[in-house]
């Protein structure tokens, strides 16, 4: 069992925050921000635990984590900025007990490749724009899970791609597109108590490529 999955959150002490690429092998517990054109690496033996948002992100940047990623009360990745490219490895670990365990503003593309556990006390992925139009796209393999939802992704009048041949779950709802033009690609398990994918206030019609292990209490899919 991974060792983030205890039945209680544990105490971290916070130290001061450090500003720069880095590479992490160890497990230190120090928050790290990312500014434009960053980079930040954490080995399959590397962690990184706090308290609040343990990577704070502005610009572009990139980010792989072959390790574990963990905020007990902050964000895990908590990105402001143009565009985020971020891959979790088969064995690497991405979350938040209490917040959203990696939340990304961006103006131009966000791009997620999820191997690993990605987990959240809120949304596991919260992918929005805030310039009108992004492109976001998510590509699982791995397992996505949120206490609220999945993926939620607003993208404007820009586009929405999730291709999953893992399992997204979420208490809500597995997928949950707010806005933007999408196309899902499932061969995998999507599920919400809720709705496993909804469509919501998309602006152009949904491309749905799925097989059927996408399931919800009330509806699987939900377009209206």
């Amino acid at each position: 069992m991974p060792w983030f999955q205890n039945s209680y959150i544990p105490y971290i002490q916070e130290d001061t925050l450090i500003t720069a690429s880095f590479t992490l092998f160890g497990g230190p517990t120090v928050a790290r921000t990312l500014n434009i054109g960053e980079t930040g690496y954490i080995s399959q033996n590397g962690a990184l635990a706090t308290v609040a948002d343990a990577i704070t992100a502005t610009g572009f940047v990139d980010i792989a984590v072959l390790g574990s990623l963990f905020a007990s009360i902050g964000n895990a990745i908590d990105l402001d900025g143009s565009a985020l490219d971020l891959f979790v490895g088969n064995l690497g670990s991405v979350g938040a007990f209490k917040a959203d365990g990696i939340t990304a503003n961006v103006t131009s593309s966000a791009f997620v490749s999820n191997g690993g556990y990605l987990f959240s006390g809120l949304d596991a992925l919260d992918l929005r724009e805030t310039d009108g139009a992004a492109t976001i796209r998510v590509n699982n393999t791995g397992r996505i899970s949120g206490q609220s939802d999945g993926i939620v992704a607003v993208a404007g009048t820009g586009t929405v791609n999730t291709t999953n041949y893992g399992e997204i779950t979420g208490g809500h709802g597995g997928v949950d597109i707010l806005d933007g033009t999408t196309a899902l690609t499932n061969f995998g398990m999507i599920s919400g108590s809720n709705s496993g994918y909804d469509g919501g206030n998309f602006t152009s019609v949904d491309t749905i490529t799925r097989i059927p292990q996408v399931k919800g209490r009330f509806h699987a899919f939900d377009d209206e």
